[in-house]
């Protein structure tokens, strides 16, 4: 199966108000694949860099999602992955 993952901005922890950014597809059936990570992770450096993840009581909210696509090819819906905050953290 394919998956993909988003970074999202969030209005009040519950509602998506912008998609920051979307990766493309990866074809690896493996949800934690080298690729996936990789690619996972240098969007996290990225959002560092472009919202300073440091001064997170002023970041907006936001999360990474993440969606696979099922055995008839139709996609999931998107599903909460982990809080980019953290995850800078927890480097």
């Amino acid at each position: 199966m394919a998956q993909q993952f988003r970074v999202v901005l969030l209005y009040d922890y519950d509602n998506v108000i912008k998609v920051e950014m979307e990766s493309p597809v990866f074809e690896d059936g493996y949800r934690w694949s080298k690729e996936f990570c990789d690619a996972l992770f240098d969007e996290l450096l990225e959002l560092n860099a472009k919202y300073n993840l440091v001064d997170y009581d002023n970041v907006h909210p936001m999360e990474f999602q993440r969606r696979e696509s099922k055995k008839n090819g139709e996609w999931e819906n998107w599903r909460y992955l982990s809080d980019p905050i953290e995850d800078y953290y927890n480097l």
